[in-house]
């Protein structure tokens, strides 16, 4: 049988707290999504078995009884063979450990709680890189840097993210919209032109009209020929 307390390197007198804090301190060591060695999921399992059946009462209260019926050197022993054993022999589940939902959405909570200490380590890992970064700007003169690495140090990557992909979709939204209203902002204002426009009429030597459009090139106004 399976020594918990051993696994959660907490004697056996240790308080719900205690457990408590023994399983996140083990949980953060062997997670998956923190290590990737070949036994830290064996490992994980056995420490979220080993908290299932400890940090309850009635569960606790039958492991310690049925323990207690080995023998005293069996007991003693049992501290530092059973934890290395996670990947072999003896590493089925005891009916009696069978996590239950509400443990699941404990184990969830926990999780969650993993990954966002592992997103405020990476967090803090590229904010130095950024403050050391801007160390070397200012020692370098170099003013405007300073901004700009200041303004990505404080600035989550993943918020960075989201930002360009937000402007990425609302752009086409954006500049359709704006487009058109150019477009139509320059006809109306070619036509207040037009209107406001005062015509130039030039005569040949016969008295024919002309006048010249925008382009430069020149029409005739028969009706404003002079009548000779």
């Amino acid at each position: 049988m399976k020594n918990y307390y051993a696994i959660l390197d907490i004697a056996k007198t240790a308080t719900q707290k205690e457990i408590r804090s023994a399983y996140i301190r083990k949980a953060k060591l062997y997670h998956p999504d923190v290590n990737s060695t070949p036994n830290a999921a064996a490992r994980f399992k056995e420490v979220q078995e080993a908290y299932n059946t400890l940090y309850d009462r009635e569960k606790r209260q039958a492991y310690d009884a049925s323990h207690a019926f080995g023998s005293a050197s069996s007991a003693a022993g049992s501290r530092t063979a059973s934890y290395p054993g996670a990947g072999g022999r003896g590493s089925r589940y005891h009916p009696h450990h069978d996590t239950s939902s509400s443990f699941e959405d404990q184990f969830r909570a926990e999780a969650e709680q993993l990954r966002r200490q592992w997103h405020e380590m990476e967090t803090d890992k590229l904010r130095r890189g950024a403050e050391k970064f801007k160390t070397t700007f200012t020692s370098d003169g170099f003013p405007g840097g300073v901004r700009f690495i200041h303004f990505f140090s404080f600035t989550s990557p993943y918020k960075l993210r989201f930002i360009f992909y937000l402007l990425r979709k609302i752009a086409p939204l954006i500049i359709l919209p704006l487009s058109f209203l150019f477009f139509c902002a320059s006809e109306v204002m070619s036509n207040i032109a037009r209107k406001n426009a005062k015509i130039h009429i030039v005569y040949d030597s016969y008295g024919r009209a002309y006048t010249y459009d925008v382009h430069g090139r020149r029409c005739r106004l028969p009706e404003f020929d002079r009548r000779q």
